[in-house]
């Protein structure tokens, strides 16, 4: 360590100071100073030499050869590259920058952000930090703002108000000055712009633009909600117009064009509550043992035409959304109900690809084309189930062959390590007003893994027609899911064998069968489920692209969007690009099908975040409602301020915080991953399963605390002086265990 003569401090050349401050930061890139560190780090005594260190320092942040990270702490100035990306900001205040350039996400904290939010595009100066795949950076400049609308719970006081943003959109409360207030009362629920944000305040300042309704109102909430995500839930007038104009009626030189499947028995399976249906399934048997099986998808690019109103907007939608209790439609419902839907006893427009397979579930033979059908039969997905597990019906031996072929392909693709895990989906029963009066989690049975396994066959086949069989290189569009890191799959192994699951070898040689096959072997049920999850959490998220890479969590090396274009616009274009190629068309221009791509996943993310927030929200109304009741859980987190429980009735989580665990001073042992009593040695493991009540239950920011059993009333009561006092002592060999006071 560098030291400093005190007699020397006066008679030192500036030269000197500044290398004393550079080396000692050099050394030591990751650590931040503060002027009282470096006094203490280079040994300075006199007043003098204070002085003269604290005019170093600013001179050195002034030439820009070390950083000031925050008032009167420094740190070592990293060289790094430039790059753009996209703010996902944290609860934190802290944000991970996604960039094209980087397969890692870029760690950005809060006093690197420069007022950046979420969804805006930035420049920022990237650099090693030291960690393992972990890239650091601040940034430079907001390239372009994604929104300045937020919505949020108004609270008023003398001569201003402020805003609690919900959710994650901000991490900070909007400041409103008196005359931005408007007529909003403490408690509304309001829309919010933001008109400034000075340089030197941790908060914005905004202005109400509309009151949305009183918190609490749960049809008020979906509509928030709707409004928090940039969701549009109406159309606007000239779309509707344009949808209106389209013809219901088939004309009669569509039905030449196009292969005639009207008679072959075709039914459809949905949920109950579907009101569009866009697949199908029609069986026949073949006179030579061959099974003809129809995937007929409705063809919703014979409707939307590309450059058009209703394209344009469907571009810009990119998802239907589902909300608990209300649906946000990528097509206005004259399309998507109506003139596209394949209604049972109506003659529709479908692309479909026709197979045969053998009595293993081999395909033999495939056929790709415009067809023309006529559903015979529309079925819920319990309805289904009913006829597979043996009622009666005119389908019941068509569906049981469906069945059983679909059984033999998912055994093939569990063999090449497909990731068949069905966690449970949460589901809500709904009053009038749209309370929830019943939450209860709805299990895949056999009717719906037998859809998706013929959905899942039609992808494959389209995307490997396109990708692998064509010589050339044609630009297309695919499901991609990417092999999960290094990284990733050490941070799987580390908690998976918090819970018993020993995963050993090099981590690179595990195929992804090894990884499924270990996790499918533990056991309770309800520990599989958990591992599952957290194998599912170290996975990359699947995403469109015109490159691909193969599906990882399927086990297929080409995979694409076909089966849903009343919902999805990626499986829209896919049916465009499929038409083009198959009639010889040369391949389309990359980048223009690459921002598809980029735009269509970015709205998946919006959209899967907002059914996630009505479900969160549901959850926690109900929880509010029932705050009395004890619930059983497992621990699924463990942090530095309590734990994560899982609640195993309705899969909400909440936080059980060390603040509220009175019984004993609690540690966090970060190697061992666990919470463990100093006094008494209770220990909290991973997948621990635990009773607990509701405490605290925050609709607004969507926040849910759990305190233990036991402990629900006890913690009210107890005083500072009531709880146990720290031993400071670490316990020796041959000492007798510390105790409490």
């Amino acid at each position: 360590m560098l030291k400093i003569k005190k007699k020397e401090e006066c008679s030192i050349p500036e030269s000197v100071w500044r290398e004393y401050v550079l080396t000692t930061l050099e050394r030591h890139k990751m650590r931040r100073y503060t002027y009282r560190d470096f006094i203490k780090s280079l040994g300075v005594k006199s007043q003098e030499g204070k002085i003269r260190l604290k005019e170093t320092l600013l001179a050195l942040k002034d030439l820009g050869e070390i950083n000031e990270v925050r008032l009167g702490t420094f740190q070592y100035k990293r060289e790094g590259v430039y790059t753009t990306g996209v703010v996902e900001l944290n609860r934190s205040g802290s944000a991970y920058i996604r960039s094209r350039e980087f397969k890692e996400r870029i760690f950005v904290p809060f006093t690197g952000l420069k007022h950046a939010l979420n969804g805006d595009t930035v420049k920022v100066l990237v650099y090693a930090d030291g960690l393992p795949g972990m890239l650091s950076g601040k940034v430079e400049e907001i390239l372009h703002k994604k929104k300045s609308l937020f919505v949020g719970i108004i609270y008023r006081q003398t001569g201003f108000a402020f805003l609690i943003p919900t959710g994650n959109q901000v991490p900070y409360d909007v400041y409103i000055p008196l005359s931005g207030i408007g007529t909003a009362q403490t408690g509304d629920k309001v829309l919010v712009e933001i008109v400034s944000w000075p340089k030197k305040r941790k908060n914005p300042e905004g202005k109400v633009l509309k009151i949305l309704g009183r918190s609490g109102d749960g049809r008020m909430e979906m509509k928030a909600i709707m409004t928090e995500f940039d969701l549009a839930a109406n159309f606007p007038l000239n779309v509707l117009k344009a949808a209106e104009k389209v013809q219901s009626e088939i004309p009669a030189d569509e039905y030449i064009k196009r292969l005639d499947c009207r008679g072959l028995l075709t039914f459809t399976v949905d949920p109950r509550d579907a009101q569009d249906f866009d697949d199908a399934l029609s069986f026949k048997e073949g006179k030579d043992g061959l099974y003809e099986i129809g995937i007929h998808i409705a063809d919703v690019s014979y409707y939307v035409r590309p450059a058009t109103l209703l394209d344009k907007e469907a571009y810009l939608r990119a998802h239907s959304v589902y909300l608990t209790g209300c649906t946000i439609p990528m097509l206005p419902e004259r399309l998507s109900n109506e003139v596209c839907s394949l209604n049972p006893h109506q003659d529709r427009l479908c692309y479909s690809v026709m197979v045969k397979i053998d009595r293993e579930g081999n395909l033999v033979e495939k056929w790709i084309g415009r067809t023309v059908i006529c559903s015979d039969y529309r079925f819920s997905y319990e309805e289904a189930q009913k006829i597979i597990e043996g009622r009666t019906h005119p389908c019941r031996e068509a569906m049981g062959i469906l069945h059983r072929l679909s059984e033999k392909m998912r055994k093939v693709r569990d063999e090449k390590g497909a990731l068949c895990f069905n966690q449970p989906e949460v589901c809500f029963d709904l009053d009038e007003e749209g309370r929830p009066v019943r939450v209860y989690l709805k299990e895949m049975k056999e009717a719906n893994r037998m859809i998706e396994e013929w959905m899942l066959l039609a992808n494959r086949v389209i995307a490997e027609t396109i990708g692998k069989e064509k010589k050339r290189k044609a630009v297309f569009i695919y499901r991609t899911h990417g092999v999960p890191t290094v990284d990733r799959l050490h941070i799987f192994r580390h908690l998976a064998g918090r819970v018993g699951l020993k995963i050993r070898g090099k981590l690179l040689e595990r195929r992804p069968i090894s990884l499924v096959k270990l996790i499918r072997e533990v056991g309770p049920v309800s520990m599989r489920s958990m591992v599952e999850g957290l194998f599912i959490r170290t996975l990359a998220k699947a995403a469109y692209s015109v490159d691909n890479i193969g599906h990882y969590g399927l086990a297929f090396d080409y995979y694409t969007h076909f089966t849903s274009p009343i919902r999805r616009y990626s499986d829209l274009v896919v049916h465009r690009l499929l038409d083009h190629y198959l009639n010889g068309g040369r391949s389309v221009r990359r980048d223009k099908y690459w921002e598809i791509c980029r735009h269509v996943s970015e709205m998946e993310v919006i959209a899967e975040n907002a059914e996630r927030a009505s479900v969160r929200y549901k959850q926690l109304e109900y929880l509010r409602e029932h705050a009395e009741m004890l619930w059983s859980g497992k621990i699924t987190e463990i942090v530095r301020w309590g734990f994560y429980v899982e609640l195993d009735e309705i899969r909400c989580e909440g936080l059980v915080s060390i603040l509220n665990m009175r019984d004993d001073y609690y540690e966090f042992q970060e190697k061992a991953y666990r919470m463990v009593g100093r006094n008494f040695g209770r220990s909290f493991c991973l997948g621990k399963q635990v009773m607990v009540k509701v405490l605290k239950v925050d609709l607004t920011s969507r926040f849910l605390d759990f305190v233990l059993a036991g402990e629900a009333e006890q913690w009210r009561i107890l005083d500072d002086k009531d709880l146990p006092k720290k031993t400071p002592c670490r316990r020796r060999k041959g000492r007798k265990k510390c105790r409490m006071k």
